[in-house]
């Protein structure tokens, strides 16, 4: 497993961009690696299939304006951490969040184009919209998303059942389609290679 520069520990660098953390990711991952992230990660996974990784991005934010969990945690986390550079330069980049409390929009559609090896995105049935109600933290890969992603042939996308974080909350679903997709590309590798 490799965390990201201002997750588990790691020091968060600048500039923080999807790009950084995929060079990141591809200093530390072997040739051929199949590159699996959640959430933020999904992205990174996305994005590290246009230099030839394959890949499963379990819901992946790909337009930020619309992502209002993710907007209210990490103002509640600036709110408790003024200080924090790292956290608000973070909050910014990736998801447009305005120290003045404006947001900026970050599309992230370019990635999915420029995609040119097998990415399996993985989304749940629980809706970004409506707002409230909704139990648990909702999916923000929507079907506007999943539109664009298989304009290229080389994104499959999959609804399974749960809410954002899904490898936690549906395990068993994801363990198969990642065996799935271990099966596919070991059945796809020609003989003596």
């Amino acid at each position: 497993m490799i965390e990201l520069p201002g997750k588990g520990g790691l020091e968060p660098f600048s500039p923080v961009s999807i790009e950084a953390y995929r060079d990141h990711v591809a200093a530390r991952s072997p040739e051929g690696a199949l590159i699996v992230g959640q959430s933020l990660g999904g992205l990174v996974a996305i994005a590290m299939a246009a230099r030839g990784w394959g890949g499963i991005a379990f819901d992946p934010p790909m337009t930020t304006t619309k992502l209002w969990p993710q907007q209210y945690s990490l103002r509640t986390e600036m709110a408790r951490n003024p200080a924090n550079s790292a956290l608000r330069g973070f909050a910014f980049e990736i998801f447009g969040l305005r120290e003045d409390g404006g947001l900026q929009e970050r599309i992230y559609y370019s990635h999915l184009a420029a995609v040119r090896a097998r990415v399996d995105i993985v989304t749940g049935d629980t809706p970004l919209f409506p707002p409230y109600g909704a139990p648990g933290p909702q999916c923000v890969f929507d079907a506007v998303d999943a539109e664009v992603a298989v304009r290229n042939p080389c994104i499959r996308v999959h609804r399974i059942s749960g809410p954002h974080d899904l490898l936690a909350a549906s395990p068993e679903a994801c363990a198969r389609l990642i065996a799935a997709r271990l099966e596919d590309d070991e059945l796809s590798v020609p003989a003596g290679a």
